[in-house]
């Protein structure tokens, strides 16, 4: 039966083997340094702040890769004892005994990087995105595992370099590269999620996770066994298996792991208009309802068609797509473009002639708004304050027009 004595042994054995307190005084700034950089956080929105946590990854796994790296070859190197201590333990063993308080000198970083950047959170809506620092935790684990492994089989000075320069470039290069899905199963989300209307689309939390769990799985295999080499195959097929899951899993994907978000919009109802906006802008919403249907009847007046809704979710047909979280005159600026913004969705290119059409429609707002126009060419300016001193028929026809020409945009 372990003593007390024996236990408190085993954690300063844990403690010292590893250096997993020296670690977290590395991980803390300069994860935080790269998050704050790389991923700015503009909103109250839980999932847009643990993302951008996430993107700590960057520098958190290539430093823990060749953390472990080194200690892999030292493990390596030692042969017969750790301190002085025979080695009884299994493969599994030794490597749990450095692997894990790494692991979980990372898990301890992530949560004081997300306690810094999740100041002026406090009463926001919703909790942290656990499942994003949960794939963080997972990521961290397969590359600390591929660097231990190198460290095992590797001269130290080649394994710890590479380690953390395979790391990096992993995480750091698939954002330029094609197919799509190359650079959604890394598992590197905070440099591209999420806007307040968007939330993680369809495979894009597991399509990596299954990645890095097959990484993760192979990477283990080869470290307990006897003879690596003889294992090899059997890893690689791991490997293999998990890059095809994660593959079909990211497939539905764009360049960005990203959907527009569906879930939790607040609706309104005032003068035959929904208003609709995210519970992050709660406070905002009392402003709005009361600025926006006097200016959305105005923009009817001058013409435009008025929609079902005014909302801040993305991507719903017959809609004006605006952020409620302003002041009145950023409202009305926004509802001034918005129905040219609205049309123009999905739009990869404009013919000159269209170009004109939405300079002269989204004019046409501004001055239905009184609004300045000093950005817009003249001609533009010229051609909506005719149509707005048109009869009420004409304006509508011409205004229908244009939004019709520039539905035939190049998608």
């Amino acid at each position: 039966m372990s003593t007390r004595s024996d236990r408190r042994d085993a954690l300063i054995w844990l403690a010292r083997i590893g250096r997993p307190h020296v670690l977290l005084l590395v991980l803390i700034p300069l994860g935080w340094i790269f998050s704050v950089i790389g991923a700015p956080a503009n909103e109250a929105y839980w999932l847009d702040r643990t993302a951008a946590t996430t993107r700590s990854v960057l520098v958190v796994a290539p430093i823990v890769a060749a953390w472990l790296a080194y200690f892999g070859a030292r493990e390596r190197m030692s042969q017969a004892a750790y301190l002085g201590r025979p080695i009884t333990r299994s493969r599994l063993a030794v490597a749990g005994a450095y692997m894990l308080p790494i692991l979980l000198a990372s898990i301890a970083a992530q949560g004081v990087i997300l306690a810094l950047r999740s100041t002026g959170m406090i009463g926001a809506p919703g909790s942290p995105a656990y499942a994003v620092l949960g794939l963080m935790t997972l990521v961290v684990a397969a590359h600390g595992a591929v660097g231990y492994f190198l460290g095992r089989v590797l001269p130290r000075t080649i394994a710890v370099p590479l380690s953390a320069t395979l790391s990096y470039l992993w995480l750091a290069m698939p954002r330029a590269v094609e197919p799509f899905w190359i650079r959604n199963i890394n598992g590197e989300l905070g440099s591209r999620c999420c806007d307040l209307d968007q939330t993680l689309g369809p495979g894009g939390l597991v399509g990596p996770a299954l990645f890095n769990a097959g990484l993760l799985a192979a990477s283990l295999l080869v470290i307990v066994a006897a003879s690596w080499r003889r294992v090899a195959p059997i890893a690689l097929l791991v490997a293999v298996g998990g890059l095809v899951a994660g593959r079909s899993a990211t497939l539905e994907l764009g360049p960005d792991p990203v959907a527009y978000r569906t879930e939790g919009l607040t609706c309104q109802r005032v003068d035959s208009l929904d208003l609709c906006w995210w519970p992050e802008h709660n406070d905002a919403s009392a402003a709005a309802l009361r600025a926006v249907p006097p200016a959305v009847r105005r923009l009817g007046d001058a013409g435009f068609p008025i929609p079902e809704s005014i909302t801040e979710a993305g991507g719903q047909a017959n809609t004006w797509g605006i952020s409620f979280a302003q002041h009145p005159g950023g409202l009305e600026l926004a509802l001034a473009s918005a129905p040219v913004a609205s049309t123009l969705t999905g739009c990869s290119s404009l013919s000159a002639d269209q170009a004109m059409t939405a300079e002269t429609l989204t004019a046409l707002g501004h001055l239905a708004l009184d609004i300045e126009t000093d950005g817009f060419e003249n001609e533009a300016v010229v051609r909506a304050s005719e149509v707005l001193r048109d009869p009420a028929p004409t304006r509508i026809r011409v205004v229908r027009a244009g939004l019709a020409q520039l539905r035939m945009c190049r998608r």
